[in-house]
């Protein structure tokens, strides 16, 4: 399945999650997996498919599970998808961030503005 040594894991929304990211991590992880163990963290494991459940270990992202990899990947983009994997990237241990998109104001807009913090979005954007 993958070579020893390297435990990496990918943080962020999987497969069916209807997003270009979710779908950018489930295609890379077979290439990981080529050479080294992989690990999906996600806040959905039990809906990830079956193809990815075979090349990678897949756990519900808890802050236990960020511990079990070498390296974190955190795949951030700009949807309310990537919330959770946000959080984990801000108070996880360090790790890969990849952003998928430069501009990440729809998901900035999410978390302050679609949970009633308008002072919070306001300060953000200073």
């Amino acid at each position: 399945m993958s070579a020893p040594g390297l435990r990496l894991a990918i943080v962020g929304p999987l497969p069916p999650v209807p997003s270009g990211p979710a779908d950018f991590s489930g295609d890379l992880a077979p290439y990981l997996a080529a050479h080294a163990d992989v690990v999906l963290l996600t806040d959905e494991p039990e809906s990830v498919p079956r193809a990815l459940r075979d090349v990678a270990q897949v756990h519900r992202l808890t802050r236990e599970s960020l511990e079990i990899a070498d390296l974190n990947i955190y795949h951030i983009a700009n949807n309310h998808h990537q919330a959770f994997a946000v959080d984990a990237a801000l108070s996880g241990p360090p790790g890969l961030l990849t952003m998928h998109d430069v501009s990440q104001h729809h998901l900035v807009e999410f978390r302050f503005l679609g949970h009633g913090q308008p002072e919070e979005y306001r300060r953000v954007l200073q």
